[in-house]
């Protein structure tokens, strides 16, 4: 059990907090990334992989952009099963998340099996491309009381490993419960099939 309490944390090489099958709390810190090319390094501020369960919560998590054409994106949040024993459990709200690839990735593409769930609340997230991004269809997520605002094309997403911009066969994404948030928009959020009207920040289709 770790418990990370108003801490400064910067100029990592990849990992600003990691949890492995463990637990514990993230709390009051700011962590910032560098900008990175995305192939010699990534920046992943809080990782939570291989059957831990964390609380993250009252943090300023902001930088670790890529650049050019990276192998891996960055991002603020990361929760797998990855990397340890079993499905890993997060609890992450009240915090700001900004300048980076992405805010909170859920589930990875590197991960056999993959059930990990994560509650994501009154967050504030801008200034990165996308907000939360799904790797793996089994994988679960509520997400409420957030608000999504400028800089934020993408607000609720999944990873196209294909990047043909649809999904493929084996990518489906995961059914995720998104009620209740700011999508930078009176209108709701972009979405062609669900909110014609909506010009927030963009859901894709499985989003209820």
């Amino acid at each position: 059990y770790a418990l990370v309490q108003g801490a400064t944390i910067s100029t990592f090489h990849k990992r600003g907090v990691r949890f492995v099958n463990s637990a514990g709390k993230v709390s009051g810190s700011i962590i910032t990334g560098d900008d990175v090319d995305g192939t010699q390094r990534v920046q992943n501020l809080i990782t939570v992989w291989g059957g831990s369960t964390v609380e993250a919560y009252e943090n300023t998590l902001s930088g670790g952009r890529t650049s050019g054409t990276p192998t891996w994106s960055s991002t603020a949040v990361f929760l797998s099963s990855y990397g340890g024993s079993g499905a890993s459990t997060l609890d992450l709200h009240d915090n700001t998340i900004s300048n980076t690839d992405t805010g909170v990735t859920v589930g990875s593409t590197y991960a056999g099996t993959d059930t990990s769930t994560a509650t994501i609340s009154n967050n504030t997230l801008h200034d990165v491309a996308a907000g939360v991004s799904f790797e793996k269809s089994t994988v679960t997520a509520s997400i409420h009381e957030n608000s999504f605002g400028a800089g934020v094309p993408d607000a609720v997403t999944y990873y196209d490993a294909d990047e043909d911009g649809a999904v493929s066969v084996g990518e489906a994404p995961a059914a995720v419960d998104a009620t209740r948030n700011w999508w930078n928009a009176a209108s709701g959020p972009k979405n062609a099939v669900l909110n014609t009207a909506g010009t927030g920040d963009a859901i894709y289709e499985a989003v209820a």
